[in-house]
């Protein structure tokens, strides 16, 4: 039913736009474009906060050819090549049809799209050889009693396996720390703390921010199970000057009357908040400010089939250098590949299995997370990073 639709028009901003020729030579102009509607991961499960298209039907996607073609007819019309894609959600048939047909045209846009988070290789070499450059993947937290408690479907190690994926295919990555849930533990975020220093060398989030309560969430549905009693936000009644009633069914976000205080006053707010929260914010400043500084950290690893041959500049690297050979070698590899469970190791390493893995996590090469070894060292960088646009 999508391939009916009429191709967005914008005719009358890029007329607006060329009387202005100071503003057009300037401008780098990338269209939007829709090639879905919807969450698939929403109709199969869906996330505990999201209240996005609480109202609509199943998800529906354009057929691949209607979309490649809609590309090809705002691109030549408008004179863009860059798109940002509107979907929630990218339609995971499209690996095997529209991605495969853009890079068989050479790749010619680059593309932002979002996506569900836990990716493999295949596909951030299938983004990239079709020119999907920039994703929002739905990471929200590197804790996986966190990501079960909001229903992601996904696990800490899938997050961090993808941000050193992104550094090897030059993905950039545009994604946030969700916090302030109903029953949130401030574990959570002592364990995402403890764990930043270790990855300084991948890219951080774009911020922490506050969970938003949504119309058609759970929480909003089901706000008394929550123990939630949601209100329109305070600056609400300046913008519609309606009775607490009428607001009530007007808007879509609402913040939760108990602790409203914090939310108005940023200071009382880090005075308050918890001390597993407080270390995340400021593991998190430290890390944003190390990765986009021109002496980025890095811990990269090239093997050449015997010896696999690492560098780490980390403030926290145990030594600049490391060389590894035979089991441990193996060990590493396959946890830097796929993130083998703890079980899968103890097959190649025998053993030395305990040795194998302590020394690796001492020398803070890999972390183990959901029971699985997982390596840090990203490999040879595929694709250069993009610039922003």
């Amino acid at each position: 039913k999508l391939d009916a639709l009429p191709l967005p028009d914008y005719d009358s901003y890029f007329k607006t736009l060329s009387r202005c020729p100071s503003v057009a030579a300037k401008a780098q102009v990338a269209l939007t474009a829709e090639s879905s509607r919807g969450c698939w991961w929403g109709h199969k499960k869906g996330c505990t906060f999201c209240g996005l298209n609480g109202q609509g039907g199943a998800y529906a996607s354009k057929t691949p050819q209607r979309f490649r073609s809609e590309l090809h007819t705002l691109s030549k019309r408008y004179g863009s090549t860059l798109f940002s894609i509107t979907d929630n959600i990218i339609d995971k048939r499209y690996f095997d049809t529209l991605l495969p047909m853009l890079a068989d045209d050479g790749a010619p846009y680059r593309l932002f799209y979002e996506t569900k988070s836990n990716l493999r290789r295949y596909h951030l070499a299938s983004f990239r050889k079709a020119g999907i450059d920039w994703i929002q993947p739905g990471i929200e937290s590197l804790s996986t009693a966190h990501l079960r408690h909001m229903r992601k479907g996904a696990h800490a190690w899938e997050h961090v396996y993808l941000l050193r994926l992104a550094m090897e295919y030059g993905m950039r990555l545009q994604w946030f720390i969700l916090h302030d849930f109903p029953g949130e533990k401030s574990e959570w975020y002592e364990e995402m703390a403890h764990l930043v220093p270790l990855i300084n060398h991948l890219q951080p989030p774009v911020n922490m921010i506050p969970l938003q309560f949504c119309r058609f969430s759970e929480y909003h549905e089901k706000a008394e199970q929550y123990g939630l009693r949601l209100a329109p936000p305070p600056l609400a009644p300046m913008a519609y000057p309606f009775e607490r009633v009428v607001l009530q069914d007007l808007l879509f976000s609402f913040e939760p009357e108990s602790g409203r205080d914090c939310i108005e006053n940023t200071v009382l707010s880090m005075l308050t908040e918890k001390a597993g929260k407080r270390r995340l914010r400021a593991a998190l400043a430290d890390w944003t400010q190390a990765f986009w500084s021109p002496q980025r950290p890095q811990l990269t690893m090239h093997d050449d089939g015997q010896t696999c041959r690492l560098r780490d500049t980390r403030s926290i690297a145990t030594t600049p250098v490391h060389v590894m050979t035979g089991k441990v070698r193996k060990a590493y590899l396959a946890a830097c590949e796929d993130c083998r469970p703890l079980a899968d190791i103890q097959k190649l390493a025998g053993a030395q299995t305990d040795t194998i893995v302590t020394r690796l996590v001492d020398q803070k090469l890999a972390v183990i997370l959901d029971d699985r070894l997982v390596g840090l060292a990203a490999g040879p960088a595929r694709y250069a990073f993009p610039p922003r646009w």
